[in-house]
């Protein structure tokens, strides 16, 4: 169960989404508007993290800080 996803830009929490690809939807948004920017999802609740690098592919997700691999 996810409890959510927060969208950071430049490691500033902007916003929330409930669910995954409306999350990496709105993190591809806010990359075409702020293209130099770093846009970064997390998940609330495991701290899994993705970087949204381009328009169309999908992210690769990466483990939280301390989190066995």
């Amino acid at each position: 169960m996810d409890g959510g996803f927060e969208i950071l830009i430049n490691g500033v929490p902007r916003t929330f989404r409930d669910l995954k690809e409306l999350a990496i939807d709105a993190g591809r948004e806010l990359k075409r508007r702020n293209f130099a920017a770093e846009i970064m999802v997390v998940n609330v609740v495991t701290r899994e993290w993705a970087l949204v690098t381009d328009l169309t592919g999908a992210p690769s997700w990466r483990p939280a800080p301390g989190a066995s691999a």
